[in-house]
């Protein structure tokens, strides 16, 4: 990139870092690579990260920051209605795996298991990621008052709906097939949709 470019030093390193990262992983992706993309020196890559494990966590940690504008957010927007907000999102996951030709679905769980022996502050930043996920979908749970059977605890529930979304991104991922990923949401939609109120289910839309 030119010097004039108005878009500050570290902000360049950790967009390339980032994108790098979520193409083709933190193992196999280099320093000097993040340099040339960066267009950054040496000197400013160690400046502000010391170090490319210091520049994963801070990728990390801005995924982190990001969680309700670029994931939660756009759900939250869908709809007052809890089941909505979760199939919204669920749904969000869906079309970056489609628009990613299945080479990406969740920027962090794609890292998480790659970087998990990396160092302690990386993992720390990978579990708050998942925590506050929960934490976003639970409130939507909770606020809702009635989407979920009786004796459901909303908080295991998103628990629940993290490990059904990052284990069918996965899975589509590996068969390069939403398959997997259609399969279980069709089948959330129907435990979500049952209304403790009277038991009564709404009804399914279709996928497009």
């Amino acid at each position: 990139m030119r010097r004039n470019d108005p878009v500050p030093t570290r902000d360049r390193i950790l967009d390339a870092a980032q994108r790098l990262f979520e193409a083709q992983g933190y193992n196999a992706t280099g320093v000097a690579e993040i340099l040339r993309e960066s267009g950054a020196n040496s000197g400013s890559l160690y400046h502000f990260f010391g170090s490319k494990e210091d520049l994963l966590v801070a990728v990390l940690r801005r995924h982190v920051e990001r969680l309700d504008q670029d994931i939660l957010g756009p759900a939250a927007g869908q709809s007052e209605d809890a089941v909505e907000r979760v199939l919204a999102l669920f749904d969000g996951y869906r079309r970056s795996l489609r628009a990613s030709d299945f080479r990406s679905g969740c920027p962090v769980g794609d890292l998480a298991l790659e970087v998990a022996d990396v160092s302690p502050a990386a993992q720390e930043q990978v579990a708050k990621y998942f925590d506050d996920w929960c934490d976003g979908v639970r409130g939507w749970l909770e606020a809702s008052g009635n989407c979920l059977p009786p004796n459901t605890d909303p908080a295991r529930t998103a628990r629940l709906l993290l490990t059904v979304v990052q284990g069918a991104l996965m899975q589509g991922r590996a068969l390069r097939s939403v398959a997997p990923f259609d399969e279980c949401v069709d089948q959330l939609r129907v435990l979500l949709q049952w209304r403790s109120s009277g038991g009564r289910r709404t009804k399914r839309r279709r996928r497009r």
